[in-house]
Order: C-alpha cells, then structure tokens, then sequence
C-alpha cells in the first residue's frame, strides 16, 4: 500500500517514511503470529534497503509501461524526413498541446458533449499493462480492491507516470 502514496522514494530522504512503512507491518506481525520483538531492531536496515529496493524495481516497471503507452498513443513522433531542428520544435509542441488543460488524460467528449476525463486510450493501456498484465499483477493480487474501478489513488499514479 506504500507505493501507492510514495511511489518513488529516495533512500537517504525517505529513510523514516520506509522506517515507518515497516513498522506498521511488523507490530501487525507481532500481534498476529508472535514475532519475536528483537527482530526488528537486528533487521530493521536490511529490511528498508529491501524495501527500498523493491520499490525501485516497483517503479522501473511503472515507467517501462507508462513509456511504451506514451509512444504508442501520443503523436510525439515526427514524419519522417522532417530535419532535426523541426522535429525538436514539432515535440516541443505536439507535448505542450497534451499538456495544455491536461489534454494528455481525455479523450473527447461523450454523446452528451461531456469532455470524457480520465479516459484517455494511453491512461487505460498503461494501466492494463501495469496492474493487470504486468510483473506484479496487482490486481490480480488485490481482487477486493480491483474487482469493480480502479481505485482513484491508483489512476492518479497512472497519470503521474504518463506524465513524467
């Protein structure tokens, strides 16, 4: 659940909030199976850099998917035969036009006129391949989250790495 409201922490800045994380987890697994409470104390660095470690991994793959959405669905990519110096300038602007009111998230309007938010193709892949098809296979994992909608914490996710 950390990753979902600290997707990409940074070692020496989120030592505590890492510290933390774990901390929770470790008095649930003391109050349910007895963990011995020694444990935390000897482990506790090597369990943060896992943590830590896992979570840029985490990350890694979120940007790979989001990556490959991006390019498959946002026409950032010039004609070719048009010359270096205006397919600089033809990126700048193609990326400023998505940009502008956060056009990168919507796709169009509905039949009622209605400007559809959140729904654009690219959001709707990258999460496919992120929570449901990728090496985590959260939702898979999480049926009683995913089983209806995507939870909002994890669409804001979606288009923070779209966005990046």
């Amino acid at each position: 659940m950390h990753t979902l409201f600290n997707p990409w922490p940074k070692m020496k800045i989120d030592a505590d909030l890492l510290a933390d994380s774990l901390m929770t987890v470790v008095v649930q697994w003391t109050q349910r199976a007895g963990l011995d409470p020694s444990y935390w104390p000897e482990k506790k660095n090597g369990m943060m850099q896992l943590l830590y470690e896992d979570l840029s991994t985490w990350h890694s793959e979120l940007k790979k998917a989001a990556i490959s959405s991006t390019h498959l669905f946002y026409r950032l990519k010039p004609a070719p035969g048009i010359e270096c110096p205006d397919c600089v300038a033809f990126v700048q602007n193609a990326t400023t036009a998505l940009l502008t009111q956060s056009l990168f998230l919507r796709d169009g309007v509905d039949e009622n006129g209605k400007t559809r938010n959140f729904a654009h193709p690219a959001l709707k892949d990258v999460t496919i391949k992120f929570f449901y098809t990728g090496s985590y296979h959260i939702a898979q994992q999480r049926t009683d989250i995913f089983w209806s909608h995507i939870p909002n914490t994890c669409l804001v996710v979606m288009c923070t790495a779209v966005l990046r």
